[in-house]
């Protein structure tokens, strides 16, 4: 009885130690892999970037497009996340690095003096721009999350109508947009519309005269546009403002281009701007 008891005993040790080696052989691919999986997620993030930016208009409209596009953009912040939290590892890495060349050059004594940092110099000399072990290994765990959960959202991408393929990283030019837009379309965006104006136009004590600037930024694909829009033509913002004027500012911003947009919507049909030298003077008063 006893040696059935010893040998079971021994079958399972052999396989849970070839368990825990496979999980070590897991752990350390994970860790060395990292800067591979890193560059993966950088050019996933692109891609999933893309398409947020060609999904501004689409998830006004259409609710459920809307509640997918929500999903994808927490998962562009997460990958965000990762890729920064790694760059900055990156760059402290480096710093640190230089700091320890300059002390060794000052005083090759330090060079002998120094401990090691992981008792696997084997793995630590191979990584190119992070040594930090212990993140490594978490990086390369949340990137096997995201990838995971990224794959989950992407399945539904046929069924809203999104082709990952016709993405590419090629900048291209900024659309030039108006202030028209259809509130018909525009579905669950009060409240977000409503705290813009409460900003804008100031309420009781908070109302001044000064002018107020209100910049609303985000990645692409968000609904800056179309929030901007709904305000412009929001009557409380009509009967607030004598004059209103819409100027698309071009990318990459020309402040020659956007001076004139501005002067052509405040004085239209400006015979100045037909002037070179009178533009000129006018354009020396807008930018003092």
């Amino acid at each position: 009885m006893a040696d059935a008891l010893l040998s079971l005993a021994t079958d399972l040790l052999k396989q849970l130690g070839s368990i825990a080696v496979q999980q070590a052989q897991q752990e350390i691919n994970l860790i060395v892999g990292v800067d591979e999986e890193i560059e993966k997620l950088s050019n996933s993030f692109k891609i999933v970037q893309a398409m947020l930016n060609d999904a501004e208009e689409r998830q006004w409209t259409e609710a459920a497009v809307k509640l997918w596009l929500d999903q994808l953009r927490d998962m562009y912040y997460m990958m965000d996340d990762v890729l920064d939290k790694w760059n900055t590892a990156r760059i402290k890495s480096k710093i640190q690095k230089e700091e320890e060349r300059a002390v060794t050059n000052n005083n090759p004594a330090a060079l002998k003096k120094k401990v090691p940092c992981s008792f696997f110099p084997s793995l630590s000399c191979c990584f190119r721009q992070v040594d930090n072990l212990s993140l490594r290994h978490e990086i390369g765990h949340k990137i096997e999350n995201l990838k995971q959960t990224l794959d989950n959202i992407l399945k539904d991408k046929v069924t809203y109508g999104f082709d990952l393929t016709r993405h590419s990283y090629v900048e291209v030019e900024r659309t030039t947009t108006t202030s028209f837009v259809d509130v018909s379309d525009i579905i669950g965006r009060d409240d977000y519309r409503d705290e813009l104006l409460s900003n804008l136009l100031g309420v009781g004590s908070q109302e001044e005269r000064n002018p107020r600037v209100i910049s609303l930024v985000g990645m692409g694909g968000i609904g800056k546009t179309t929030l901007s829009q709904l305000a412009y033509n929001h009557l409380e913002v009509i009967a607030k403002f004598q004059k209103r004027m819409w100027v698309c500012v071009s990318d990459p911003f020309d402040q020659c281009t956007v001076a004139k947009a501005i002067i052509q919507e405040a004085s239209p049909g400006h015979e100045s701007l037909n002037n070179i030298t009178e533009f000129e003077t006018l354009w020396v008063k807008f930018m003092l």
